[in-house]
């Protein structure tokens, strides 16, 4: 049987130290939550927090604090930051209030409830406010991620019933494998963030190189083999939704159709599991005038959701499908080359006959990566 969530009164407002603009919790309320807990889990509460957006401006967004039912055999609680997929840009779309239904994510974050790990899963900018969810620009949703983190320390005292260990890993798929590796990349360059440690961050499904993947948009060639169209079509629709989010919009260019520019708006709103019927039908090449390809639009979108492949201070693991369609995995291997060659430190595994979206083995994999970590005494 499934538990039912634990709901949380509002506490009063906690300062916690202060991040580029500065983190605060504003209130603690799981009432809006009616999601199965995690296994492993003995409660889980909705923390409401400051932060920044796409375009640094200062908002409100939320996370859920996962409180384990067991502690690790010191007695210690560790924390873990975990950084969403696609889900959509608008509030709608919120992670937290749908998160675990049906119990769908028990294999993959439960064992690291069981292994006494609290997790911190953060709302980006814009799904829990109006601020509009700049989509897969790594910079905002890694400051969105750390200002959580703090945000859980600073409250585990009172609703964990002591500190966290010092530390903590970041683990991530696709959109949220993005968000994880730019976390590691911030943390390493921008000093005001030198108060948190980061141990370690696990990624799969990376999407490495954006540019490449919708740079195959050409309405020479429709359809694109193998892959799903509407999926195709649709994450470009929510690239140019993103990129006006962020204040550098795109879709006005007339390299774009008007069918382009017809989804826009949509994609603002509606969520990934109800894109299908918007976008079936639409063929990508339908969506541009001439080859994407080599276009100064696609040189800023490319730009616009760029992973860092420089400047990284904890180690990192990422995991890769052989047959994913939507992040190939010769996009991966060539970012963890580039990546090693500038000093990072990257365990790569690969898996042959896996598409995007690994099995919850990857989770198993990750926590037992993270467990052989060095992790800052207590």
């Amino acid at each position: 049987m499934v538990a039912a969530a634990t709901l949380a009164c509002a506490v009063a407002t906690v300062t916690v130290t202060p991040a580029a603009t500065g983190t605060e919790v504003i209130s603690v309320d799981s009432s809006e939550l009616s999601i199965p807990l995690l296994r492993g889990a003995a409660a889980v509460h909705r923390i409401t927090y400051t932060s920044v957006d796409a375009q640094g401006r200062p908002v409100e967004t939320k996370a859920n604090l996962y409180i384990p039912e067991k502690k690790r055999a010191d007695g210690s609680v560790r924390l873990m930051a975990y950084a969403h997929g696609t889900i959509g840009l608008g509030p709608e779309c919120s992670f937290g209030t749908r998160f675990n239904g049906s119990g769908r994510f028990d294999d993959w974050l439960g064992p690291w409830l069981e292994s006494g790990y609290a997790l911190v899963i953060p709302e980006y900018a814009g799904l829990a406010d109006d601020s509009g969810h700049a989509y897969n620009h790594g910079d905002p949703a890694a400051r969105n991620t750390i200002d959580a983190v703090r945000a859980a320390r600073a409250l585990y005292p009172e609703l964990g019933g002591q500190e966290l260990a010092p530390g903590f890993v970041t683990d991530g798929g696709s959109q949220g494998g993005h968000t994880s590796v730019w976390v590691n990349h911030l943390l390493a360059t921008e000093p005001q963030y030198a108060d948190e440690t980061l141990v370690g961050t696990s990624v799969t499904s990376l999407p490495a190189d954006i540019g490449g993947y919708v740079g195959l948009i050409n309405p020479l060639v429709p359809d694109v083999p193998v892959f799903e169209s509407w999926r195709l079509t649709t994450y470009l629709a929510y690239l140019l939704a993103g990129m006006e989010n962020a204040g550098v919009g795109i879709s006005d260019s007339p390299v774009f159709t008007d069918t382009a520019r017809s989804l826009v708006e949509p994609a603002k709103t509606v969520c990934y599991p109800n894109m299908e019927p918007v976008t079936a039908g639409i063929a990508p090449g339908s969506l541009v005038t001439r080859p994407l390809l080599g276009t100064e639009e696609l040189a800023k979108l490319t730009k616009y959701a760029e992973v860092p492949d420089q400047g990284f201070g904890a180690p990192m693991l990422v995991q890769q499908g052989g047959i994913d369609e939507v992040t190939p995995a010769s996009q991966t291997t060539d970012w963890v080359d580039r990546s090693r060659s500038a000093g990072a430190n990257i365990d790569l595994r690969m898996y042959p006959t896996q598409g995007h979206g690994l099995s919850s083995d990857s989770e198993t994999t990750a926590l037992a990566w993270v467990e052989g970590l060095n992790w800052p005494a207590a």
